[in-house]
């Protein structure tokens, strides 16, 4: 991470490739993760995918706002609503 700019970060710290982190407006860096620990095995960072996947039923479900430019819903709402933010582990099995 540069500085801890805002953005969407490959996490080399993972030993799996294709795990992400995101850094959110308020410096917060787990704003993308999941919720608690993986109740069957060592909990990990999401991969793109799953991110992906997630933020595509936040616009379906009309979480976010979206408009003739994409999605626009400020970027601090990671921030204000990280519950919303994180994966849970169950859609994932």
């Amino acid at each position: 991470m540069v500085n801890r700019r805002v953005g969407f970060y490959t996490d080399p710290a993972d030993e799996c490739d294709g795990f992400v982190r995101q850094i959110a407006g308020s410096g917060y860096q787990y704003s993308v993760g999941f919720s608690g620990q993986c109740p069957w095995e060592p909990s990990r960072s999401p991969r793109l995918a799953e991110v992906l996947t997630h933020w595509k039923s936040l616009v379906e479900d009309g979480t976010w706002e979206v408009d003739e430019n994409g999605v626009s819903t400020p970027h601090d709402w990671f921030t204000a609503s990280s519950s919303l933010a994180k994966l849970q582990w169950m859609d994932y099995v």
